[in-house]
């Protein structure tokens, strides 16, 4: 979602969500709900809202976005967590420190800048110190799901372009940032792990 158009279906889709179960949402809370979802598309998060209504369990309290990114993506927090580190672990293999990412999943930029930001993160070039990352991520982002998504998440994270040309007092010269990568299908730990493993191993040869 994204622009005035979506915002303005998406409260009143929120308000009207949110008066179903007797309460009326304060105009902040409106913003911070978009802000959580605005990866996902206006229908995406109308249906995740229908799936939460269905819910047996957890269709019976008013939803949080964290509720409806469960409804949307089928998974609980570490499922999404890991999800968003494989497009992360991507991203850093693909693009690198160099340029300055941007867009994807605007928890992710959160936990990457808490974590030290962008040129930190890709900084740690040994799969040990890359499994240290992962996991301090994946722990990171479970906490911002469980406690209702993105606050105020970065437009985007700067890489060392960014970073020297500001350093230099000549912020027009850097390029654009680029976007992050999207992870393709659901992270899998068991897989993950093997990857890791012959990747060592190619390494050593």
């Amino acid at each position: 979602m994204n622009g005035k158009q979506d915002f303005e279906r998406f409260a009143a889709i929120w308000f009207g969500t949110q008066d179903a179960y007797g309460r009326t949402p304060t105009a902040v809370e409106v913003k911070l709900a978009f802000a959580a979802l605005s990866r996902w598309s206006i229908d995406e998060v109308t249906r995740g809202i229908e799936r939460h209504f269905g819910n047996p369990d957890g269709g019976r309290f008013p939803p949080k976005p964290a509720d409806i990114i469960r409804m949307i993506m089928g998974g609980g927090t570490e499922d999404l967590a890991l999800r968003a580190w494989s497009a992360v672990e991507r991203t850093i293999r693909s693009i690198g420190p160099y340029r300055s990412i941007c867009g994807g999943d605007p928890i992710a930029l959160c936990v990457i800048r808490d974590m030290g930001g962008w040129i930190r993160l890709c900084a740690n070039q040994s799969e040990r110190e890359l499994d240290f990352s992962a996991r301090e991520f994946v722990k990171r982002y479970a906490a911002y799901v469980a406690h209702g998504g993105a606050v105020e998440p970065p437009d985007h994270l700067p890489g060392i372009q960014e970073r020297d040309a500001i350093a230099s007092c000549f912020p027009d010269l850097c390029d654009a940032p680029v976007p992050m990568l999207e992870a393709s299908a659901p992270a899998d730990p068991a897989r993950l792990s093997a990857d890791r493993d012959v990747r060592t191993l190619e390494a050593g040869h």
